[in-house]
């Protein structure tokens, strides 16, 4: 909340159903003057953002004070983009939020040097949950292998739970993979895919639970992301 009111693009990276969008509608609650709240995944808000203006973007957020734009991952230059605006309204705080991507640095870094702050938002927190020994020892197996995504917890049984996780898998994560392949050079591709097959072999071979392929390919594209500035 300190940074709200400096005229600043903040940045608040998660997966999906991390908490992204609850956060910033808590947010926006507790901020008072004018707000304006997009989805970038809409195509409506795509088209308006797309005009690259200063009068274009005048039109669009006159005297508000906060400009909240949910997904902004959605949006082609979504960085070059946030530069402008943010130059040319100099009352105005930005929030966007972005699903987690190889393609951070290329899309909202260098247009925004200097004119940024970037959180990381993760699932919960052991903390967070409190520190008795008794009931973290006897939860542990089951955060273990399923995780601390927020709506885990609202959920009855490991049945109900198992299936959110599938779910979440194959609608979302596996589309940002898929999204940020096409972001990646040849040899990164290859790398990549050489990767999640291997990953697949020892899944059948041993019968892992296939959420581990997931998991060996999200830090495969942890690793391509820092790969680039070691050389």
């Amino acid at each position: 909340m300190g940074k709200i009111g400096t005229n600043k693009v903040i940045l608040i990276l998660g997966t999906r159903r991390v908490g992204k969008t609850y956060l910033i509608n808590r947010v926006s609650e507790r901020v008072t003057g004018k707000k304006l709240l997009l989805n970038a995944e809409d195509f409506d808000v795509q088209e308006v953002l797309k005009k690259r203006t200063v009068a274009n973007y005048q039109r669009l957020i006159n005297d508000t004070a906060l400009l909240i734009i949910d997904e902004a991952q959605a949006i082609p230059e979504i960085g070059s983009i946030l530069k402008l605006i943010i130059d040319s309204h100099p009352n105005l705080t930005i929030i966007a939020t972005r699903s987690s991507s190889l393609d951070l640095v290329n899309t909202t870094g260098e247009p925004l040097t200097g004119r940024q702050y970037s959180y990381n938002l993760y699932p919960i927190a052991q903390l967070e949950l409190g520190t008795n020994p008794i009931r973290i020892q006897a939860d542990l197996e089951e955060r273990l292998i399923l995780g601390s995504y927020p709506e885990i917890f609202q959920l009855k049984n490991r049945k109900e739970k198992e299936f959110y996780l599938r779910e979440l898998i194959m609608s979302y994560l596996l589309k940002d993979i898929l999204f940020d392949l096409g972001n990646l050079s040849g040899i990164n591709i290859g790398v990549y895919l050489f990767v999640f097959c291997t990953t697949a072999i020892v899944l059948v071979r041993y019968k892992i639970a296939p959420q581990w392929v997931v998991l060996g390919t999200l830090l495969l594209g942890a690793f391509l992301t820092i790969w680039p500035s070691i050389f």
